[in-house]
């Protein structure tokens, strides 16, 4: 099994070289090995040097670092380019938080923190479900005629891609694509098979001293929420009869690019003092993945009271 060198000091990564004989950055600096299992993420990119530079240590991590994380072999490795940059990442957040009928009128009062670029792992599950179900109805015959049960039901045949949070801490729910599910609250993420890239390089994992987030959820685990899911979606609530049958096709874990900021707002509508408010928009979309803001019935309640009383502030 092949190891990669890491070099432990502090600051923000740096390229050193590659392979067990890569050239250090910064004289005085101890060295250890990775091994490829048990290590984090990047850890198990193989052939890579990693130096910290002086200052990236006063920043404790978003998603604490795990003892013992899932890993995968680095080949197997899947990533989603970014194409937002810092810039574009603090103008979606800025959005997320900001706009919005829902928002509070006071929402500007809010302190954003700092955007953090992360590496967020999913597990993306190709799977797929067929069988049948069978109901009974009862029909009347005539207006007086006896009530005759009908079997009704049928066969269906569903597939899709599920995204499975490979981190529970990270606040994200596991959804199934539908158009249900895109038009009420925060859709759930889809990652379309061409947007997968293999082999991440190591400058693009660390660009803008991006986070990755260790992985806690493995395979198995993945394909049974996928699995559950799934049967969920397609067994009808009350049937005499059904037999449905998931097939998990592939799975593939997958490093997204996600920008995460944590906020403060001490305005009317929050539910109690200093309550923890949070925005995680997609690295690649903009779009929001997960968010937890200010009470929207108090938001609407408080907009009401100020447009009863002429008050026409925001």
């Amino acid at each position: 099994m092949h190891a990669a060198v890491a070099v432990a000091a502090v600051g923000r990564w740096r390229i050193g070289g590659a392979g067990a004989g890569c050239r250090l950055v910064k004289a005085g600096l101890r060295r250890r090995r990775v091994g490829l299992t048990g290590s984090s993420l990047l850890s198990g990119l193989t052939g890579v040097c990693r130096v910290k530079t002086l200052g990236a240590m006063d920043r404790s991590p978003t998603f604490p670092k795990l003892e013992s994380p899932v890993t995968v072999p680095a080949s197997e490795m899947r990533y989603v380019p970014a194409r937002l940059d810092m810039a574009a990442g603090r103008a979606a957040v800025e959005r997320a938080v900001r706009e919005g009928f829902l928002r509070p009128f006071d929402i500007d009062s809010a302190e954003i923190e700092p955007p953090r670029p992360l590496w967020v792992p999913f597990w993306r599950v190709e799977v797929s479900a067929e069988g049948f179900h069978v109901n009974f109805e009862n029909v009347t015959l005539g207006s007086k005629g006896p009530a005759i049960p009908i079997p009704t039901g049928g066969a269906r045949y569903k597939e899709l891609a599920v995204v499975i949070p490979a981190r529970t801490s990270f606040p994200y729910e596991a959804k199934l694509p539908s158009l249900f599910a895109r038009v009420s609250g925060t859709p759930p993420l889809e990652i379309p098979a061409g947007e997968l890239v293999a082999n991440p390089s190591v400058e693009t994992l660390t660009a803008n001293d991006a986070e990755i987030v260790d992985a806690d959820v493995d395979r198995a685990r993945a394909e049974s929420m996928t699995t559950e899911l799934m049967l969920r979606s397609v067994s009808p609530t009350h049937a005499f009869y059904s037999t449905y049958k998931p097939k998990i096709r592939s799975a593939e874990l997958v490093l997204y690019p996600v920008y995460y900021a944590r906020y403060t707002y001490s305005g009317e509508a929050r539910r109690r003092p200093s309550e923890e408010l949070f925005v995680a928009v997609s690295g690649t979309t903009g779009a929001v993945i997960s968010a937890k803001h200010p009470s929207v019935a108090r938001a609407v309640a408080a907009k009401v009271r100020r447009y009863l009383s002429f008050d026409l502030r925001r």
